[in-house]
């Protein structure tokens, strides 16, 4: 079983910030050690982000930088806004002496601030700045998200005065990136994130065809994403690919299903790592049923209740390729203008279980739950899985609560692409249209719930396990930021085998150029375990 965490840190203070100086120097000096234990030599100059300053992250690029020999080649720290001083000492302590800082005013400062103001004046509505044209191609998605992001809103507010200074950031970090490739001609880039301003350096690095790697993790686990085009860059979340699917084996799919099983319900028992799941299945204690939650919000227990599962508002609504709507707020608003009309079921959203850690608007600040009586909202202690086990059927986005719902049989109708949409074990509308009228008629009739089911537990079981030989070398939640320090020298020692065969296995898939790591290493074996 994966390592429980059973309880959620709150944001570091300074005093926790200065004890935790000496582990971090100690966990970094390891892993550099680490990192350059490889007899693999790589050929060019890396460009390597430094500016999402986490724990695991360092952790990854040391995995990575093993695998390749990176630290046999010129290694490039491209230095962020935020902890620079951090970002500084890390990459001394890697042995990275040469930083290209991507903030540092440069002379094409002036002259973004003009292209930024001309392009905003063009913005009358939110909806306007998808409708940009950023240079070097950049999709104006990207710049949409990073806005949003940075207000910590259910959608951009155009009148907010440091609008156009975001939109300059990011036109000067596309500059920088130019620049930054221009000048040392990299044959790798490597970044934590393709979102953000990180984005700049991604998509730079693909329109001059060089590959980029993201070094993500998630759930515990090494989630590395290799991209070769522009094209790729929604390809995102090291997902398992319905035609991936059909090349492996039946005793992998078996095999998968299986572990899916088991996974899903230790995942509905509170015990897995990820902070969205603790959330959900581990901090909500109350146990409800489909007879209560009608008593309670004096529904009839006859109808049907539809699940509308909120994502959090502002974390990068474009990342899998979102074209049907705006963003989130777009989407729940949609979809609440329809349940308004149709009353022959009864409507239950319930808000995102990190809306609370990160911030910000939640459901109860965007709809109005009192003046409909067949919408409400789910309350926060109603435990995850037995609210699922009460719902008739599901609306999500894209989120991990579509294979939450199939797998125990459970009808579910998102509404765009994302990570599991090609499995058709959801139904998935072809356009904004269509999605709406379904809502309004009986979309889960014709849905194959049992074969869905067996379907949503192999994505689970391939998407949440990992080999057997992997064992227990997993890496905590991202969130749990600093405290990871103290715990590397440890994992580090205790599973140098595993490590060992870790490193191997990332520089065979860096070689195969697939996209994605995990997948990659699922498919290598027929073994798994939760």
């Amino acid at each position: 079983m994966r390592r429980i965490i059973n309880k959620l840190k709150l944001p570091w203070t300074a005093v926790e910030n200065y004890r935790i100086a000496k582990e971090r120097k100690h966990a970094e000096y390891l892993l550099n050690n680490y990192s350059r234990v490889s007899d693999e030599t790589f050929e060019g100059t890396v460009l390597l982000d430094a500016g999402w300053d986490n724990p695991n992250y360092w952790l990854r690029y040391s995995l990575l930088r093993c695998a390749l020999g990176l630290h046999r080649t010129k290694e490039v720290g491209i230095l962020g806004p935020f902890r620079r001083q951090e970002q500084k000492s890390t990459l001394e302590r890697f042995g990275i002496n040469e930083i290209f800082d991507i903030t540092t005013p440069q002379p094409y400062g002036p002259e973004n601030q003009q292209l930024a103001e001309r392009l905003w004046q063009k913005v009358k509505s939110a909806d306007d700045i998808l409708k940009l044209e950023l240079p070097f191609e950049l999709p104006a998605a990207w710049l949409y998200d990073f806005i949003l992001k940075k207000q910590r809103l259910a959608t951009v507010d155009i009148r907010d005065s440091d609008c156009i200074e975001h939109l300059k950031f990011l036109l000067n970090c596309l500059s920088a990136a130019n620049e930054a490739i221009k000048q040392y001609k990299p044959k790798l880039v490597i970044s934590s994130h393709a979102v953000s301003w990180f984005a700049a350096l991604v998509w730079l690095a693909l329109k001059n065809n060089i590959k980029a790697v993201v070094l993500f993790g998630g759930f515990g686990l090494i989630r590395f994403w290799q991209l070769h085009s522009t094209d790729e860059i929604c390809d995102f979340l090291d997902r398992p690919s319905f035609t991936q699917f059909q090349h492996i084996s039946d005793t992998q799919k078996n095999a998968l299903g299986k572990t899916g099983q088991t996974l899903l319900e230790s995942r509905f028992k509170g015990q897995s790592s990820d902070l969205g799941g603790m959330l959900s299945f581990q901090n909500r204690k109350r146990h409800i049923t489909k007879a209560q939650i009608c008593s309670r919000l004096k529904w009839n227990p006859e109808k049907k209740i539809i699940g509308v599962y909120a994502s959090n508002w502002f974390d990068f609504p474009h990342f899998l390729g979102m074209s049907y709507f705006r963003d989130f707020n777009d989407w729940i608003m949609s979809v609440f203008e329809v349940a308004k009309e149709n009353d022959k079921v009864n409507w239950l959203f319930k808000a995102h279980p990190c809306d609370d850690w990160y911030g910000g608007p939640t459901l109860v600040d965007i709809i109005d739950f009192f003046k409909y009586p067949h919408i409400k909202l789910a309350q926060k202690d109603w435990h995850g899985y037995s609210l699922l086990r009460s719902i008739s059927g599901g609306l999500t986005y894209h989120g991990a609560a579509g294979v939450e719902f199939t797998a125990i049989e459970k009808p579910v109708l998102v509404a765009d692409v994302g990570a599991y949409h090609d499995w058709k074990f959801v139904k998935t509308p072809a356009s904004r249209n269509e999605y709406l009228h379904q809502l309004r008629l009986s979309w889960w009739e014709d849905m194959d719930l049992r074969q869905n089911a067996k379907l949503a537990q192999i994505y689970a079981g391939w998407y949440w396990g990992r080999p057997s030989w992997q064992k227990e070398f997993l890496l905590e939640d991202d969130s749990r930021q600093w405290e990871i320090y103290k715990n590397i020298p440890n994992l580090l020692e205790n599973n140098k085998e595993v490590i060992g065969k870790e490193i191997g296995t990332i520089r065979s898939w860096f070689e195969s150029s697939y996209p994605h790591y995990h997948v990659y290493k699922m498919m290598q074996t027929d073994d798994y375990i939760v």
